[in-house]
């Protein structure tokens, strides 16, 4: 009865032979990402879920026909664990991505620059990644033996690791609001995070 789209994808191509008596965008990126997708696709929908509020606010501009309530704030859900281990103070700061290691929205391809750049000053760090994708043997081979890839891991291990970070880093130019920004800061690190909107 109802068909959600993820981002508004391949609506102009199945809206038409989806047989659904709706069709809601669930979207999850910065405003203009979705401005154009969503304009064309006006008469194809029915609603729109979105998890950033500046989306929101753009949203009477380019569906000017629809009615408040046919558009719905989603707030991405984060369920910490009830205890964790925070990591003590030690010589070195502890940073970490979590996520895809893509070079596609992710930009993980900028991570041995950004290495290099942290090694210029000085810092005392450990680098860590959480999660897997297209870019991990290529990375593994240039700065494997500096950086530890812990792959996916169970959901307990995965908030162990995070909770030991100091600081989770982003290379994205193109997000809405990265999930793992919320897991982070739920177990006390500090995202790095470009300046490029989305729900920052």
């Amino acid at each position: 009865r109802v068909v959600v789209y993820h981002n508004a994808w391949g609506l102009p191509f199945f809206a038409g032979v989806d047989g659904a008596a709706r069709r809601v965008a669930l979207c999850h990126a910065m405003p203009a990402f979705h401005e154009h997708d969503l304009r064309g696709a006006a008469s194809l929908i029915d609603g729109v879920l979105s998890v950033t509020p500046a989306l929101g606010g753009a949203l009477p501009q380019w569906l000017p026909d629809f009615e408040r309530a046919r558009h719905q704030l989603l707030p991405l859900p984060v369920e910490p664990p009830a205890e964790w281990a925070r990591r003590g103070a030690g010589p070195e700061i502890v940073l970490g991505y979590a996520g895809r290691i893509v070079r596609e929205h992710k930009r993980l391809d900028r991570l041995p620059a950004f290495l290099r750049a942290l090694d210029a000053t000085g810092l005392r760090y450990r680098f860590e990644v959480l999660g897997d994708g297209a870019l991990r043997p290529a990375l593994e081979r240039e700065v494997g033996g500096r950086v530890r890839f812990h792959g996916w891991t169970t959901k307990d291990e995965f908030w162990r690791v995070l909770a030991r970070w100091d600081g989770l880093v982003f290379f994205t130019e193109v997000e809405g609001g990265p999930i793992a920004l919320l897991e982070g800061m739920a177990v006390g690190a500090i995202p790095f995070y470009p300046r490029i909107g989305g729900s920052t």
